[in-house]
């Protein structure tokens, strides 16, 4: 298996070769629209191919603390995206041994690898691998504001006490981001016409069963999408 950085003017044919057989026509679009975004801000897209096919493709990210982007701290790995015919264990397993090379690559002491719902085949394959399971993000959507009350309960029943909670608001189309623990510490927004859309949790894992953790709790909440970051 091979990770390949593709140029600028192969960005959309890498793309929608291996988004057009996961997605719609329109979620490919938005998608292709998104990743470009990203791409344009300083990641840096690289297909996946494995003997003599392109198999999908996945967005490498240098990262700086101090933010000289002379300086990479971190890769972090992710959209990452193989289509279905090549999502086994054995492609998984060699994903994983790719990603750990990316390290030597970039001169730098550690790789972040997120793994989202849409990928989440690849999980174990990251534990064997070496990786080392660091956060876990529970997004939920709120299709009614008087439900925002009845997540939050539901999140303190299934979710450890060390959470972090973010409720994310929009109001004529601006949004913001607030910690909270209950609906009374973001009342007065409420009150002002802005709308709980979305609910992210945040903590960090417990055990290493950590798609057991997910599964019990989304019989509870019904997560939209969820996300794991891992450190190798």
């Amino acid at each position: 298996m091979d990770l390949n950085q593709v140029e600028s003017s192969d960005f959309e044919a890498t793309l929608s070769s291996t988004l057009n057989m996961l997605f719609s026509n329109e979620e490919v679009i938005e998608l292709i629209d998104g990743l470009i975004m990203e791409l344009e801000e300083g990641s840096h897209l690289y297909s996946v191919s494995y003997e003599t096919d392109d198999i999908g493709f996945c967005v490498i990210t240098p990262l700086s603390e101090m933010g000289e982007p002379d300086e990479i701290d971190l890769i972090s790995i992710e959209d990452i995206f193989i289509k279905p015919k090549y999502q086994n264990k054995e492609i998984a397993e060699s994903l994983s041994k790719q990603f750990k090379t990316i390290t030597e690559k970039y001169n730098v002491p550690q790789v972040e690898v997120i793994i989202d719902q849409s990928n989440s085949w690849l999980s174990e394959a990251m534990v064997d691998g070496g990786f080392i399971s660091s956060e876990i993000k529970l997004e939920k959507l709120l299709p009614r504001t008087n439900n925002l009350d009845d997540v939050l309960e539901l999140i303190q029943d299934c979710t450890p006490i060390d959470r972090i909670v973010q409720v994310l608001l929009e109001r004529e189309n601006e949004f913001m981001a607030e910690f909270v623990d209950s609906s009374d510490e973001i009342m007065d927004y409420l009150d002002d016409g802005w709308i709980p859309v979305m609910v992210v949790v945040t903590y960090e894992p417990e055990g290493s069963d950590i798609d057991k953790q997910i599964q019990e709790s989304d019989q509870l909440i019904n997560w939209d999408d969820y996300s794991i970051v891992y450190y190798g």
